[in-house]
């Protein structure tokens, strides 16, 4: 009977480490393990001073060894490490393999060691211990930690304790509890672990159960598994129980899921494309990937490829504004009045445009008491924002944030000059912006067939209420139509949504939070949290997203914030530090990324190093995610989507967020820095490892407000 085999999460982060010819190696040691997992040539051994009697060590060359763990019924291995002889060795050495039938999974962890108790503990047997996050015994047993250890952790009682121990948990036990500490509720969280479990009694099949996915994965004959076994593309195998459970369920409906920056919200949306896919689309049907931005879209394009799936021709992986000109194009009354530019409308000059629509408004209201720019807002936020297509719809609207209220006869008024409006405007202009959302919706909203039979959205926050009207519009309702994931905490533009407006419906189990951030360091994290302040983000459903409850599972230095009297001396210690950084072997000039908020700043550090030593690529809208041996250079607007180890946020100076210039109201003002706060916590989250924010000359309110204490002049 050939050996069923199992590869952990730590082998795979292991073998990421490993010299090119020795991932060869151990990819050409499988089908060997597989033929005969004790053969002389494999040297399956019994190591006596590993505390785990289960655990053994097998040759992948003369210097290199890998620990596989081997309980002592079943047909099962598990790949838990490989490194050089030596180091493999004191890897394994204090290490435990466990089967947890609590929660069905396999773990892989180190017993804690208590020196001396984590908490005072009451010396009354008549007072029993009150855990200060209400956690009982039974409840560690039901979060993943193992029965060895229970009795250790439940004294564990805060963050940094908890801090100190996190190398000795199942990294499913730690995370959980860290949660909890963080403020995650913790019903929520037993009962994600509880769903993570199979159904049934068989262990072999609950070997398959999504909680122990998340920790090892099955070697079979799948061709993507080579690209794994040489330490590439961890995100298509290890899904989080929760990422499982949202990607594998049919919902009657559309779906939200929401999550902090690197929480793997766009890693269960192309989970969820694949999962349809493989499942099988309707006769004739097609599937839609619909994001933003071209970059975004790009990106999509390229992870998908990775998934080497074989029915092309079934999906799309466009923009909003891609799809809106595809299908605008295959409508007779529409396609003469789109022009090929409206695909990459998020590019397009607001400023033009804003002008052109206020001319065209003050020739038609000159006899009247309406301004030009009452009318675009009244069009652009009541009209088309309500997809309102008649007097009498508009008569009984709500005009919800409209701070100046009209009478009936202007409403009348209003309503026929805005037809003489788009009627002139089409004389001259092609359709633009809302305006073809608005006649797409017209045209397809009662249509019986749709031209998508599910769409999968991602980067919902960056939509408008028409945008997602119109996704709405061209699916058909029913399974599995719309599955939306986005970050209302990411919120940088001037749109919003409204899901009660739109007459979506997400409540109970279709509308879930993810709250593990796989990408940044705590440290991180938690500096790019306090640069939103006080600041409060709707959830698209008129309550406020939660802030709280969001834990990152990787620590690491502190990010640094330094503040230069000059340009010359900014750049001076990017050059140093980057130098410093490639020289200690740890960094590619790859893993290394310089943002700037605007184009003119990122510009002066871009010459300057693409005229020094190092080769250098701006990201832009369409070219390569990553050039191997090039530093990167981007505007924070281009970094949404991306992630890099080390990233320089640099040029933040007084007149960096809010430009100095009117605006039409405080709120509006106030909506301006509440969306440069957003953006500069999107350019704090794309950073894994390290964090550098520099500027020179004034120094930022924002970040004199938020980290007066780590300002370093």
């Amino acid at each position: 009977m050939n050996p069923i085999i199992y590869v952990g999460k730590n082998f795979h982060k292991a073998t990421e480490r490993l010299p090119e010819e020795i991932k060869k190696k151990v990819t050409a040691f499988f089908p060997k393990f597989k033929e005969n997992p004790k053969s002389h040539a494999i040297d399956f051994e019994k190591i006596n001073t590993f505390k785990d009697k289960n655990l053994r060590t097998v040759r992948i060359d003369d210097d290199y060894r890998a620990i596989v763990g081997f309980p002592p019924t079943g047909n099962n291995y598990f790949m838990l490490w490989v490194d050089k002889h030596d180091d493999a060795h004191a890897w394994a050495k204090n290490k435990k393999l466990i089967w947890n039938a609590v929660i069905h999974s396999m773990q892989l962890y180190e017993p804690i060691e208590i020196n001396e108790p984590t908490a005072e503990p009451s010396t009354s047997k008549s007072i029993p211990f009150h855990h200060p996050y209400n956690l009982t015994i039974d409840d560690l047993l039901n979060l993943g930690v193992p029965p060895s250890e229970v009795e250790k952790v439940i004294r564990i009682i805060s963050l940094d304790k908890l801090l100190e121990v996190k190398n000795n948990l199942p990294d499913e036990a730690y995370e959980k509890i860290s949660l909890i500490f963080n403020g995650s509720d913790k019903r929520e969280l037993l009962e994600q672990v509880k769903e993570g479990k199979s159904l049934s009694e068989d262990t072999e099949i609950q070997l398959q159960s999504p909680n122990n996915k998340q920790n090892f994965i099955q070697n079979t004959d799948d061709p993507l598994l080579l690209q794994f076994l040489l330490g590439k593309n961890n995100w298509q195998f290890f899904l989080h129980p929760e990422q499982t459970k949202l990607v594998e369920t049919n919902f009657n409906g559309p779906v939200k899921i929401t999550g902090g920056a690197g929480t793997g919200k766009t890693v269960a949306a192309l989970h969820r494309f694949s999962y349809l896919i493989k499942n099988g689309l309707p006769e004739g049907k097609r599937l839609l990937f619909c994001t933003y931005t071209n970059a975004l879209a790009n990106n999509l394009s390229a992870q998908v490829d990775e998934l080497k799936l074989s029915n092309k021709g079934i999906y799309d992986i466009m923009t909003i504004h891609s799809i809106a000109y595809h299908l605008a194009s295959k409508i007779n009354k529409l396609k003469n009045q789109i022009e090929e530019g409206f695909k990459k409308e998020e590019e397009n000059s607001y400023a033009n445009k804003k002008t052109r629509q206020l001319n065209i408004w003050e020739k038609i209201l000159k006899d009247t008491q309406i301004t030009p720019e009452f009318a675009e807002d009244e069009y652009q936020k009541v009209i088309l924002f309500h997809q309102i297509e008649s007097l009498d719809d508009y008569l009984v609207v709500q005009r919800t944030g409209r701070e100046t209220r009209i009478s009936k006869e202007m409403k009348e008024l209003f309503w026929h000059k805005h037809l003489k409006y788009r009627e002139e405007k089409k004389k001259t202009f092609k359709l633009e912006g809302d305006e073809l959302f608005y006649d797409l919706i017209t045209h397809y909203k009662n249509q019986e067939t749709k031209p998508y039979a599910h769409i999968i959205l991602d980067e919902l926050q960056d939509l408008s209420n028409i945008e997602l009207r119109f996704l709405r519009c061209i699916v058909k309702p029913g399974i599995n139509d719309l599955f939306m994931v986005g970050d209302p905490l990411q919120k940088v533009y001037d749109r919003n949504i409204n899901f009660l407006a739109l007459k979506i419906e997400t409540r109970g189990k279709k509308s879930r939070r993810l709250l593990r951030n796989y990408r940044t360091t705590e440290e991180i994290r938690k500096d790019a949290v306090k640069a939103l302040g006080e600041e409060t983000y709707s959830d698209f459903s008129n309550s406020i997203e939660k802030i709280q409850g969001y834990t990152s599972l990787s620590y690491g230095p502190e990010p640094s914030y330094i503040h230069f009297n000059n340009l010359i001396d900014e750049i001076q210690f990017l050059e140093n530090k980057i130098k410093e950084l490639i020289d200690t072997g740890l960094y590619l000039p790859e893993d290394i990324c310089i943002a700037a908020k605007r184009n003119d700043d990122i510009q002066k550090f871009h010459s300057h190093f693409h005229n020094g030593d190092y080769k250098i690529r701006k990201i832009e809208k369409n070219n390569e995610l990553s050039l191997p041996e090039h530093l990167s250079t981007s505007t924070f607007h281009s970094l949404k989507g991306l992630e890099f180890k080390v990233i320089f946020l640099v040029g933040l100076n007084a007149n960096t967020f809010l430009k100095p210039r009117p605006y039409p109201s405080d709120e509006e003002k106030k909506e301006a820095e509440k969306r440069d706060k957003a953006l500069l916590y999107v350019a704090m989250t794309r950073a894994k490892m390290l964090l550098y924010i520099s500027g020179n000359g004034s120094k930022s309110s924002i970040l004199q407000k938020t980290y007066p204490y780590k300002l370093i002049d």
